[in-house]
């Protein structure tokens, strides 16, 4: 396990005759006890050529005690219908830290360190079919 490396599952509902819904559920572990989720970005633009990237925002809220301990960081986002070519795509998770407008450290930066990838083919399934 790596601290602000998200942790991604992707589950899909299938639906017959319509589009295939996606969700996203990351769980990035942070080491202050402060941290918490602070919504989430969609890049959309290379959905076409298969790609969805995903911000996750955490903020270190000083209005919560800050206590040096392994915290998750839940996001469970809800993508709706993907227009993947082949319905086989790749999903980016970044974590983005902030307290305020700053970093808080290194791991904040845009890198691999702190990104993690999973593709649609690998989606569990959410239950039986919707018609």
């Amino acid at each position: 396990m790596k601290l602000y490396k998200p942790q991604v599952q992707i589950v899909r509902r299938t639906n017959i005759g319509a589009p295939n819904e996606y969700f996203l559920h990351a769980v990035t572990f942070c080491d202050k006890s402060n941290y918490r989720a602070a919504g989430f970005e969609l890049d959309t633009a290379l959905v076409e050529e298969g790609l969805l990237t995903v911000g996750l925002k955490i903020f270190q809220d000083v209005s919560i005690p800050e206590f040096n301990y392994l915290t998750p960081v839940v996001h469970t986002i809800e993508l709706g219908p993907l227009a993947f070519p082949d319905d086989d795509g790749i999903i980016t998770a970044e974590a983005i830290l902030s307290a305020g407008t700053r970093n808080l450290n290194a791991a904040a930066e845009t890198d691999d360190k702190n990104t993690s990838t999973v593709s649609s083919t690998e989606a569990d399934e959410a239950g039986r079919p919707i018609p």
